[in-house]
Protein backbone atom coordinates (compact mmCIF):
# COMPACT_ATOMS: atom_id res chain seq x y z
CA UNK A 1 0.00 0.00 0.00
CA UNK A 2 1.31 3.53 -0.93
CA UNK A 3 1.98 5.37 2.13
CA UNK A 4 -0.13 8.46 1.59
CA UNK A 5 -3.14 5.99 1.08
CA UNK A 6 -2.05 4.08 4.32
CA UNK A 7 -2.48 7.38 5.94
CA UNK A 8 -5.35 8.24 4.92
CA UNK A 9 -7.20 5.27 5.99
CA UNK A 10 -5.51 5.43 9.44
CA UNK A 11 -6.85 8.95 9.83
CA UNK A 12 -10.15 7.51 9.01
CA UNK A 13 -10.74 4.81 11.43
CA UNK A 14 -9.24 7.42 14.26
CA UNK A 15 -11.65 9.63 13.09
CA UNK A 16 -14.58 6.97 13.09
CA UNK A 17 -12.98 5.63 16.21
CA UNK A 18 -13.76 8.97 18.31
CA UNK A 19 -17.14 9.81 16.64
CA UNK A 20 -18.18 6.14 18.00
CA UNK A 21 -17.20 6.86 21.31
CA UNK A 22 -18.38 10.52 21.49
CA UNK A 23 -21.56 8.99 20.56
CA UNK A 24 -21.98 6.33 23.69
CA UNK A 25 -24.67 7.22 25.76
CA UNK A 26 -24.12 5.59 29.20
CA UNK A 27 -26.67 3.50 30.73
CA UNK A 28 -28.16 3.89 34.08
CA UNK A 29 -29.29 1.08 36.51
CA UNK A 30 -29.53 -1.11 38.92
CA UNK A 31 -26.34 -1.78 40.29
CA UNK A 32 -26.85 -3.65 43.20
CA UNK A 33 -26.27 -7.33 42.68
CA UNK A 34 -28.63 -8.33 45.61
CA UNK A 35 -31.67 -6.23 43.81
CA UNK A 36 -34.38 -8.44 41.54
CA UNK A 37 -33.39 -5.61 38.98
CA UNK A 38 -29.58 -5.64 38.65
CA UNK A 39 -28.47 -4.59 35.78
CA UNK A 40 -24.91 -5.85 34.28
CA UNK A 41 -25.21 -3.38 31.34
CA UNK A 42 -25.92 -0.85 33.71
CA UNK A 43 -23.10 1.92 33.33
CA UNK A 44 -24.00 4.31 36.02
CA UNK A 45 -25.74 4.16 39.39
CA UNK A 46 -29.87 5.13 39.32
CA UNK A 47 -31.48 7.33 42.06
CA UNK A 48 -34.07 4.78 43.39
CA UNK A 49 -34.92 2.25 40.79
CA UNK A 50 -33.37 -0.42 42.74
CA UNK A 51 -36.18 -2.96 43.42
CA UNK A 52 -36.08 -5.52 46.64
CA UNK A 53 -38.04 -8.14 47.69
CA UNK A 54 -40.81 -7.34 50.57
CA UNK A 55 -40.57 -9.01 54.26
CA UNK A 56 -44.27 -9.82 55.42
CA UNK A 57 -45.87 -11.45 58.08
CA UNK A 58 -49.57 -13.77 57.85
CA UNK A 59 -51.50 -13.27 60.92
CA UNK A 60 -53.78 -16.25 61.79
CA UNK A 61 -56.14 -14.65 64.41
CA UNK A 62 -57.82 -17.51 66.03
CA UNK A 63 -59.96 -18.48 69.21
CA UNK A 64 -58.95 -21.86 70.14
CA UNK A 65 -58.95 -24.07 66.80
CA UNK A 66 -61.08 -21.83 65.38
CA UNK A 67 -61.23 -18.28 63.48
CA UNK A 68 -61.62 -15.73 66.17
CA UNK A 69 -65.68 -14.20 66.03
CA UNK A 70 -66.19 -11.14 67.41
CA UNK A 71 -69.84 -12.16 68.28
CA UNK A 72 -69.26 -15.93 69.89
CA UNK A 73 -68.98 -16.58 73.26
CA UNK A 74 -66.13 -17.94 75.06
CA UNK A 75 -65.64 -19.51 78.45
CA UNK A 76 -62.41 -19.78 80.43
CA UNK A 77 -61.65 -22.40 83.00
CA UNK A 78 -63.41 -20.61 85.30
CA UNK A 79 -66.65 -20.85 83.79
CA UNK A 80 -66.73 -17.36 83.07
CA UNK A 81 -68.69 -16.21 79.66
CA UNK A 82 -67.21 -13.41 77.57
CA UNK A 83 -66.81 -11.96 74.09
CA UNK A 84 -63.86 -10.63 72.41
CA UNK A 85 -64.81 -7.14 70.50
CA UNK A 86 -60.88 -6.26 70.17
CA UNK A 87 -57.13 -6.74 70.21
CA UNK A 88 -54.70 -4.75 69.29
CA UNK A 89 -50.73 -4.79 69.97
CA UNK A 90 -47.18 -3.01 68.11
CA UNK A 91 -44.89 -5.59 66.72
CA UNK A 92 -41.32 -4.58 65.77
CA UNK A 93 -37.96 -5.51 65.98
CA UNK A 94 -37.88 -8.17 62.72
CA UNK A 95 -34.74 -10.07 62.46
CA UNK A 96 -34.89 -12.73 59.74
CA UNK A 97 -31.67 -15.25 60.71
CA UNK A 98 -30.23 -16.36 57.27
CA UNK A 99 -28.86 -19.96 57.55
CA UNK A 100 -25.17 -19.44 58.13
CA UNK A 101 -25.09 -15.59 57.61
CA UNK A 102 -25.36 -12.52 59.62
CA UNK A 103 -29.02 -11.55 60.38
CA UNK A 104 -30.98 -9.52 58.10
CA UNK A 105 -32.85 -6.01 58.90
CA UNK A 106 -35.33 -3.88 56.49
CA UNK A 107 -33.92 -1.01 54.45
CA UNK A 108 -36.13 1.72 55.32
CA UNK A 109 -35.26 3.61 58.35
CA UNK A 110 -36.83 7.30 60.16
CA UNK A 111 -34.95 9.66 62.57
CA UNK A 112 -34.90 12.36 64.54
CA UNK A 113 -34.84 16.16 63.51
CA UNK A 114 -31.33 16.34 63.83
CA UNK A 115 -30.58 12.53 62.59
CA UNK A 116 -28.67 11.79 65.85
CA UNK A 117 -31.25 8.82 66.09
CA UNK A 118 -31.91 6.48 63.38
CA UNK A 119 -33.94 3.63 64.20
CA UNK A 120 -35.81 1.08 61.77
CA UNK A 121 -39.01 1.61 60.45
CA UNK A 122 -40.17 -1.77 61.44
CA UNK A 123 -43.01 -0.88 63.55
CA UNK A 124 -46.17 -2.12 63.16
CA UNK A 125 -50.19 -2.23 65.09
CA UNK A 126 -51.57 -6.13 64.37
CA UNK A 127 -54.93 -5.18 64.52
CA UNK A 128 -57.78 -8.41 63.84
CA UNK A 129 -58.86 -6.87 60.41
CA UNK A 130 -54.73 -7.64 59.38
CA UNK A 131 -54.31 -10.85 57.66
CA UNK A 132 -50.95 -9.33 56.19
CA UNK A 133 -48.36 -7.32 57.88
CA UNK A 134 -46.00 -5.58 55.36
CA UNK A 135 -42.77 -4.93 57.38
CA UNK A 136 -40.28 -3.78 54.47
CA UNK A 137 -37.92 -4.68 52.21
CA UNK A 138 -34.52 -6.71 52.67
CA UNK A 139 -31.87 -6.96 50.48
CA UNK A 140 -31.47 -10.93 51.05
CA UNK A 141 -31.98 -14.35 49.35
CA UNK A 142 -31.68 -17.65 50.17
CA UNK A 143 -32.28 -19.57 52.89
CA UNK A 144 -33.89 -18.44 56.48
CA UNK A 145 -34.22 -19.88 59.49
CA UNK A 146 -36.00 -17.88 61.62
CA UNK A 147 -38.16 -14.32 61.99
CA UNK A 148 -37.57 -12.73 65.42
CA UNK A 149 -39.43 -9.67 66.44
CA UNK A 150 -41.12 -8.38 69.48
CA UNK A 151 -44.56 -7.51 70.92
CA UNK A 152 -44.05 -4.07 71.88
CA UNK A 153 -41.68 -0.73 71.36
CA UNK A 154 -38.21 -0.23 72.00
CA UNK A 155 -37.03 2.34 75.07
CA UNK A 156 -35.18 4.19 72.02
CA UNK A 157 -37.97 4.43 69.98
CA UNK A 158 -40.76 5.39 72.59
CA UNK A 159 -38.18 8.31 74.22
CA UNK A 160 -37.43 9.98 70.59
CA UNK A 161 -39.51 11.87 68.75
CA UNK A 162 -39.05 11.21 65.05
CA UNK A 163 -39.71 13.50 61.88
CA UNK A 164 -41.11 13.21 58.41
CA UNK A 165 -43.66 10.58 59.43
CA UNK A 166 -46.27 9.60 57.26
CA UNK A 167 -49.79 10.31 57.77
CA UNK A 168 -50.72 6.53 58.51
CA UNK A 169 -47.64 6.12 60.96
CA UNK A 170 -48.20 4.15 63.99
CA UNK A 171 -46.33 6.31 65.81
CA UNK A 172 -48.16 9.56 65.37
CA UNK A 173 -50.68 10.95 68.19
CA UNK A 174 -53.69 10.18 66.28
CA UNK A 175 -52.77 6.63 65.42
CA UNK A 176 -50.80 5.29 68.13
CA UNK A 177 -52.02 3.31 71.08
CA UNK A 178 -52.90 4.56 74.22
CA UNK A 179 -54.29 4.08 77.97
CA UNK A 180 -56.93 6.16 79.03
CA UNK A 181 -54.73 8.88 80.66
CA UNK A 182 -53.15 8.97 76.70
CA UNK A 183 -49.85 7.23 77.21
CA UNK A 184 -48.70 4.84 74.73
CA UNK A 185 -48.98 1.26 75.64
CA UNK A 186 -48.10 -1.90 73.60
CA UNK A 187 -51.00 -3.73 73.20
CA UNK A 188 -54.68 -2.77 74.14
CA UNK A 189 -57.73 -5.85 74.53
CA UNK A 190 -61.55 -5.00 74.36
CA UNK A 191 -64.02 -7.80 75.84
CA UNK A 192 -67.85 -8.26 77.26
CA UNK A 193 -67.85 -10.11 80.19
CA UNK A 194 -71.47 -11.68 80.07
CA UNK A 195 -73.29 -11.74 83.51
CA UNK A 196 -76.47 -13.25 84.33
CA UNK A 197 -78.07 -9.83 84.91
CA UNK A 198 -75.74 -7.63 82.75
CA UNK A 199 -72.88 -7.10 80.25
CA UNK A 200 -69.74 -5.39 81.24
CA UNK A 201 -67.36 -3.92 78.59
CA UNK A 202 -64.14 -3.72 79.72
CA UNK A 203 -61.12 -2.03 78.11
CA UNK A 204 -56.97 -3.36 79.31
CA UNK A 205 -54.13 -1.82 78.36
CA UNK A 206 -50.60 -3.26 78.32
CA UNK A 207 -48.15 -1.13 79.28
CA UNK A 208 -44.43 -0.52 80.49
CA UNK A 209 -41.65 -1.50 77.46
CA UNK A 210 -40.18 -3.42 80.22
CA UNK A 211 -42.68 -5.90 79.64
CA UNK A 212 -42.57 -6.15 75.69
CA UNK A 213 -40.90 -9.54 74.61
CA UNK A 214 -39.37 -11.30 71.72
CA UNK A 215 -41.48 -13.82 69.54
CA UNK A 216 -39.90 -16.38 67.07
CA UNK A 217 -40.81 -17.94 64.02
CA UNK A 218 -38.97 -21.08 63.67
CA UNK A 219 -39.51 -22.07 60.14
CA UNK A 220 -37.19 -22.52 57.52
CA UNK A 221 -37.70 -20.81 54.02
CA UNK A 222 -35.90 -21.01 50.73
CA UNK A 223 -36.43 -17.79 48.66
CA UNK A 224 -34.82 -16.78 44.67
CA UNK A 225 -33.56 -13.80 44.25
CA UNK A 226 -36.18 -10.87 44.02
CA UNK A 227 -38.88 -13.14 45.85
CA UNK A 228 -40.96 -12.02 48.40
CA UNK A 229 -40.29 -13.52 52.26
CA UNK A 230 -43.33 -14.91 53.85
CA UNK A 231 -43.91 -16.00 57.73
CA UNK A 232 -46.73 -17.58 59.27
CA UNK A 233 -47.96 -16.04 62.70
CA UNK A 234 -50.97 -18.06 64.70
CA UNK A 235 -51.76 -16.67 67.86
CA UNK A 236 -55.22 -17.88 70.16
CA UNK A 237 -56.53 -15.31 71.60
CA UNK A 238 -58.21 -17.74 74.43
CA UNK A 239 -55.20 -17.83 76.18
CA UNK A 240 -54.93 -14.16 77.28
CA UNK A 241 -58.27 -14.45 79.93
CA UNK A 242 -57.96 -18.45 80.11
CA UNK A 243 -57.25 -18.26 83.61
CA UNK A 244 -58.54 -14.66 84.62
CA UNK A 245 -60.95 -14.51 87.31
CA UNK A 246 -63.52 -11.46 85.42
CA UNK A 247 -65.11 -11.07 88.82
CA UNK A 248 -62.16 -8.77 89.99
CA UNK A 249 -60.75 -5.90 89.47
CA UNK A 250 -59.37 -4.74 85.81
CA UNK A 251 -55.92 -4.33 87.26
CA UNK A 252 -56.18 -7.61 88.75
CA UNK A 253 -57.17 -8.89 85.04
CA UNK A 254 -54.68 -7.12 83.30
CA UNK A 255 -52.14 -8.70 85.45
CA UNK A 256 -53.28 -12.18 84.45
CA UNK A 257 -54.19 -11.03 81.15
CA UNK A 258 -50.26 -9.89 80.95
CA UNK A 259 -48.50 -12.61 81.48
CA UNK A 260 -50.43 -15.01 79.08
CA UNK A 261 -49.87 -12.72 76.22
CA UNK A 262 -46.47 -14.06 75.10
CA UNK A 263 -48.57 -17.57 75.04
CA UNK A 264 -51.23 -16.28 73.19
CA UNK A 265 -49.50 -14.47 70.13
CA UNK A 266 -46.50 -16.19 69.83
CA UNK A 267 -48.10 -19.72 69.29
CA UNK A 268 -45.99 -22.51 68.54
Amino acid sequence: MRPGLFRLNFSLCVVLTILAVSCYTRKEGCLDTLAANFDVTADDPCGQCCIFPSLSLEVTHNAGDTLLNTKAIYTNQLNQKYQILDIRYYLSGFVLSPAGQPNVRIREVIQNNTGSVIEYNDMHICRIADKVINVGTVRSFGRFDTLSFDLGLSDKVLSNEFTSLPSDHVLLKNNRLNDEAGNIVFATLKYVHLKPDKRDTINLSFGASSDRFDIRVDSTLVTQKGSHIIYRLKTDYLKILIDADLDKSPENIKTTAGKNLRSAIGVR
